[in-house]
């Protein structure tokens, strides 16, 4: 009645409308509800033709010059970073030419997410850092810095700074000190800083073995650790460990994997497992007979899936160890029993070919997708990422194309930002800058033509150090 308009519907019901315009219009706005329902069918069944990656494809900013640093013969630069909201932390080992010569921990943030960064800072008052820094987040929000150094008295110390002011001031903690001498002293390699809840893990390593420092209370107390070298048939033999990293789980448990060299150079790649509310770590596992030798230096790495399964990933060293062009596959194998035993040891080849990625670190987000950082020949330094559990890999992203020096870094947030560190030394004056990447989803803002001049290729990063494999090979 009053001239409205109304339609039977099922049931032998009516809708009423006030006029044939407002029917219209109710009209036209079911068939725009039916033309988006078509194309949400439609983009559901592209997206599964083409996949997800090809539109969430990764790609890192431009390059930032972080600082400057200089590089001497008794060690290299090995920028670590850490990330907290939009602050970002790259803390690294640097030499100061001064009349001491003496080497320290230097430290510069960014407070914008890593537009620009502030002037280094030197962290130590020591009279050498036999080993370089490692940099991690705590859950209190606190900076953790740790590394050994030599104090005063020339003893070997582990250090612990931390800030609550989000990097403005640092205190000292003195985790262990330990007579200097040849056993004590660092090896030449690695080290590795991993925080999980109110557990902090620092590891290194001497001629003793892996030296794990353990605090359950957030850096009140730490425990020392020592994981003895292996024997073979329970004949004692000289090895010496290097390069280890630990993983803190979330049961409470520690895992350690490390290589350890014999007395033909070579290395082989170990296992350990420290259960939780346990003092000494399991027997070592033997994970694999790499070929590694002294001077071949990639990262090894740890990772953990949401549903528990352990995956361990690292680089074979080639049979012909005087010659690049050989293969250096990486491998994985991984473990569905919290880490009491391994099953295969698969090979991936990023290009399918020479297999001659060198991986530096491998992580794994909230989704389990994979993110690999490494290097091809010429040190150059990429990405890859694995949605499936390293059963295929996105296209290779360039990060720099030009020869970088050290080992780089890269940590992951919660949302999946990554964040790159790295070292890049020219030929003049022996002077490394420390440089910073993230990753974006704008592509008008990516480094893929690197922002720099790459006409040159050649790995031309100065005389001696430079990348590790540049040192060796050549």
């Amino acid at each position: 009645g009053g001239g409205g308009y109304r339609r039977r519907t099922q049931g032998n019901n009516y809708e009423f409308f006030p006029s044939r315009i407002a029917f219209r219009l109710y009209q036209l706005e079911e068939e725009e509800a039916m033309n988006l329902f078509k194309t949400i069918i439609f983009t559901a069944l592209m997206l599964n033709l083409i996949g997800l990656d090809a539109l969430a494809a990764t790609v890192f900013k431009a390059k930032v010059n972080v600082a400057e640093c200089v590089w001497n013969s008794q060690g290299i630069s090995n920028p670590d970073v850490a990330v907290d909201r939009n602050y970002i932390y790259i803390a690294w080992e640097d030499v100061e030419y001064d009349e001491s010569v003496s080497g320290g921990v230097f430290l510069s943030r960014s407070v914008d997410g890593g537009v620009t960064f502030e002037e280094k800072i030197r962290l130590d008052e020591s009279l050498g850092v036999p080993s370089a820094p490692e940099i991690a987040i705590g859950t209190d929000g606190s900076v953790i810095v740790m590394y050994v150094t030599f104090d005063i008295e020339n003893n070997i110390s582990v250090i612990m700074k931390r800030s609550f002011d989000n990097g403005l001031s640092f205190q000292t903690d003195v985790i262990s000190t330990l007579d200097f001498s040849l056993m004590n002293m660092p090896s030449q390699s690695t080290t590795d800083l991993q925080v999980n809840g109110d557990a902090i893990g620092y590891i290194w390593a001497n001629a003793r073995g892996c030296q794990l420092f353990l605090s359950k209370d957030r850096g009140a107390n730490f425990d020392h650790i020592t994981i003895n070298t292996p024997t073979d048939n329970n004949v004692e033999r000289i090895r010496v460990p290097k390069d280890p990293v630990v993983s803190l789980q979330s049961d409470g448990s520690v895992f350690v994997l490390r290589y350890e060299y014999g007395d033909n150079s070579l290395a082989n790649l170990y296992f350990s497992k420290l259960a939780n509310n346990s003092d000494a770590f399991s027997d070592s596992i033997l994970i694999a007979e790499t070929n590694s030798f002294v001077g071949f230096t990639t990262q090894e790495s740890i990772v953990t899936t949401t549903d528990g399964y352990t995956y361990l990933i690292w680089n074979q060293a080639p049979a012909d160890y005087s010659d690049l062009e050989e293969e250096t596959p990486i491998f994985f194998t991984h473990s569905e029993d919290d880490g009491e035993s391994f099953s295969g040891n698969n090979k991936i080849c990023f290009d399918g070919g020479t297999c001659s990625e060198l991986i530096y670190k491998t992580l794994i987000d909230q989704e389990d997708a994979t993110h690999f950082l490494y290097i091809i020949p010429g040190c150059r330094l990429r990405y890859r990422k694995s949605s499936d559990l390293l059963q295929s890999f996105s296209e290779e992203v360039i990060i720099t194309d030009k020869h970088i020096s050290g080992i780089p870094d890269m940590v992951i947030n919660t949302v999946g930002d990554l964040f790159v560190t790295w070292a890049e030394t020219s030929g003049d004056n022996n002077v490394t800058h420390i440089y910073f990447s993230r990753s974006t989803e704008d592509t008008n803002d990516d480094n893929s033509n690197g922002n720099e001049n790459n006409s040159n290729n050649s790995a031309n990063g100065g005389s001696g150090g430079g990348c590790f494999l540049k040192t060796v090979f050549e």
